[in-house]
């Protein structure tokens, strides 16, 4: 993978620290582990680590336990039988009332209230973090997005089933409309362009969406469309998350070039 210009590239005993300590986090999400713990496994400072760790995952270490643990207890919470108490408990919680705030904290509910509904908002929580996603971000691929105001469009083309209907036609540029599952894959994907809103809808068999204006937030892909996942996993499951605690996109957007995919774009709501 290329560095991205300008990133400078840790070598790869940062990585392995970084993944190291990723381990030691997922076999001790049950017990009272902090942030010197896993600096300590990783050999290096606290101060060094906590800088290495947010680059290399897009959190804060404390940051990064915490919402593993809650991520991990909210399957316990909409798909078991054990109390509330018990399952804050069992995932490193001192209390319920510190597990309420952390689960209200990632997902904008209560824990009472996913086990009533019985789901919680599964694309922004956070996963176990891989080998390929710490690479990526360590080598550039994920910064923060820029922030714009999208006007109103109507986004007339196809859908694509299942996959991302890759690079835009030779010439111009196109936008897909993906409808993503739990685990980020794409359901299906509306691949076209973008027009003025109030435009003729596009005759049988294309199909049409209509796009509300709203505030946007634009992720660059610095290192080329080979980075598109990473990207997709930071900006739904560590940008997000922490700038918009609760919000769950029902869609995203990615702009394609004629070489694939150029940027991923979050929709944010009214400006």
């Amino acid at each position: 993978m290329r560095a991205a210009p300008g990133a400078v590239r840790p070598d790869r005993r940062a990585r392995d620290s970084v993944l190291r300590a990723l381990d030691f986090a997922e076999e001790g999400l049950g017990r009272p582990i902090g942030v010197a713990d896993l600096a300590r496994t990783a050999c290096y400072s606290a101060f060094y680590f906590s800088r290495l760790f947010a680059l290399a995952t897009g959190h804060a270490p404390y940051d990064y336990l915490m919402r593993r643990r809650v991520a991990a207890a909210a399957e316990a919470v909409v798909g078991g039988e054990g109390s509330l108490t018990e399952i804050a408990l069992e995932h490193g919680f001192e209390a319920p009332e510190s597990f309420a705030r952390a689960f209200r904290r990632c997902f904008g509910l209560l824990p009472s209230e996913a086990r009533r509904a019985g789901s919680f908002p599964r694309r922004i929580a956070r996963t176990r973090i891989g080998e390929a996603y710490v690479e990526a971000l360590l080598e550039g691929a994920a910064a923060p997005p820029s922030a714009e105001e999208g006007p109103e469009l109507l986004l007339a083309g196809g859908w694509d089933e299942g996959r991302l209907g890759g690079a835009a036609p030779r010439g111009g540029a196109s936008l897909a409309l993906v409808e993503r599952d739990e685990g980020l894959a794409p359901r299906r994907s509306l691949v076209g362009s973008a027009m003025p809103a109030g435009s003729a809808p596009p005759p049988f068999p294309r199909a049409a969406a209509a796009l509300a204006a709203g505030r946007r937030a634009r992720f660059a892909l610095p290192l080329g469309p080979g980075s598109l996942g990473a990207v997709i996993e930071f900006a739904y499951r560590a940008w997000l998350p922490q700038a918009f605690p609760g919000r769950e996109p029902g869609f995203d957007l990615v702009e394609l070039g004629e070489r694939g995919a150029e940027a991923l774009v979050l929709p944010l709501g009214p400006g």
